[in-house]
C-alpha cells in the first residue's frame, strides 16, 4: 500500500513524528507528514525559508500558541504536493515553488486540487510570454482539455472594478482554440468589509461572460479562517468557491458543465460558520463537517502509517 510515496518521507515521519507524539496527537502526525512530504520535493532550505515569507500565516495565536493557521498552511503545501507526486505537471509545479514568487505559485498548486477532485488530469510548462499562449495549467479528462488561468488579487483595500480589470486581463492569455476557465482568488479582508461580496462577484462575473465566448467559465474563490472564541490557535479552515458558466461559449466542455453543476455544497451548520457575521465555537459543527478534510489521499496515508505504527489516537 501506498507502494509509490518514497520510502524516505515515510521513514522521516515515523522518526520525527512517532518518536515526539503519543496519544490524541494524529493531527501532529499529519504536519509531520506535511514537513516530510515538503523537505523531500522542495528541499530543507527552501522549507526553512518559508518562515520568512509574508504569505506564511504567524506561527503564534494571539493566545500564544502555535496558530492552526500556520499549521494549516503548512499541512495545505505538504497535502497538495502529495495529491500531485504522480501527476505530469508536478516537476513543473515544484520548479515554480522554487523559483517564483510564492503567493502566485501557491495558489496555482492549490487551484488545480479544484479539477484533480472530478477526475482531472493536471499538465503545466514554464512561462511563454507569448499573449494567448501563456496560461497556468491545463486539466484533462478524456478527450476533453480546459486550459486554466488563475489569479491571486493582491490584498488591498476593495475596488469596485478590481475583479472585473482581473478578469479581462487574463482573458487576454488563454487562446481561443480550446475551453478556457479563470480563478481568481479574492483577499480574505475583502470577506470581513461591509459589502455585499456574493453579490459584487456574481454580478461582476455575469457581466464579463456575457462579453466574451472564449471562456467557458470563471471560479472566484476566497478564503475563510474561523478562529475558536476560547481558544485563536485552534479554528476551521475553509475555502469557498463560486462558479459561473458561459451561457454561450465558443467551444463548449461537457465535463466541465457537469463539475460544476454536481460541486460540493456545504450543509447548514457548515454555511452558518463561514458566514462573515456569524462565528460558531468549533464544538458546535457536525462531526461529518470536520472529516471533509481529511477525505484525502494524503489523509488516508498518514492513517496508515499510524495503523502500521500501533499509534494510538483517543
Amino acid at each position: 500500500m501506498f507502494e509509490d510515496v518514497p520510502p524516505e518521507i515515510s521513514k522521516w515521519v515515523g522518526a520525527w513524528a512517532f518518536g515526539a507524539f503519543t496519544r490524541r496527537a494524529r493531527q501532529k502526525v499529519a504536519v509531520a507528514g506535511a514537513f516530510g512530504v515538503i523537505r523531500h520535493y522542495l528541499g530543507q532550505d527552501w522549507l526553512n525559508r518559508l518562515e520568512q515569507n509574508s504569505i506564511t500565516p504567524e506561527l503564534l495565536s494571539r493566545h500564544g500558541k502555535v496558530s492552526y493557521r500556520r499549521l494549516n498552511f503548512t499541512v495545505t503545501i505538504g497535502e497538495t504536493l502529495f495529491l500531485l507526486r504522480n501527476s505530469p505537471a508536478f516537476p513543473e509545479i515544484c520548479r515554480r515553488l522554487k523559483t517564483r514568487d510564492l503567493r502566485a505559485a501557491y495558489y496555482e498548486m492549490y487551484v488545480t486540487r479544484s479539477f484533480l477532485d472530478y477526475g482531472y488530469q493536471i499538465y503545466a510548462r514554464p512561462e511563454t510570454g507569448i499573449k494567448r499562449d501563456d496560461f497556468d495549467f491545463e486539466a484533462a479528462k478524456g478527450s476533453e482539455h480546459v486550459n486554466v488561468e488563475v489569479t491571486a488579487l493582491e490584498p488591498k483595500p476593495f475596488a469596485d472594478g478590481t475583479l472585473l480589470n482581473a478578469l479581462q486581463q487574463k482573458r487576454a492569455q488563454l487562446p481561443d482554440t480550446a475551453p478556457a476557465v479563470i480563478f481568481v482568488i479574492l483577499p480574505e479582508r475583502w470577506d470581513n468589509m461591509s459589502i455585499d461580496l456574493n453579490a459584487h462577484v456574481e454580478l461582476t462575473a455575469e457581466r464579463f461572460l456575457v462579453g466574451t465566448r472564449r471562456i467557458n467559465a470563471v471560479m472566484v474563490g476566497v478564503q475563510r479562517h474561523v478562529d475558536d472564541r476560547s481558544d485563536s490557535a485552534k479554528g476551521i479552515y475553509v475555502f469557498i468557491v463560486k462558479r459561473f458558466l458561459n451561457k454561450r461559449p465558443r467551444i463548449a466542455a461537457e465535463g466541465l458543465t457537469s463539475m460544476f453543476v454536481h460541486g460540493p455544497s456545504f450543509s447548514d451548520a457548515m454555511a452558518k460558520s463561514v458566514r462573515r457575521e456569524v462565528r460558531l465555537e468549533i464544538s458546535d459543527l457536525p462531526s461529518s463537517d470536520i472529516k471533509v478534510t481529511r477525505d484525502s489521499e494524503f489523509y488516508r496515508w498518514i492513517d496508515y502509517l499510524c495503523d502500521r505504527s500501533g499509534f494510538i489516537d483517543d
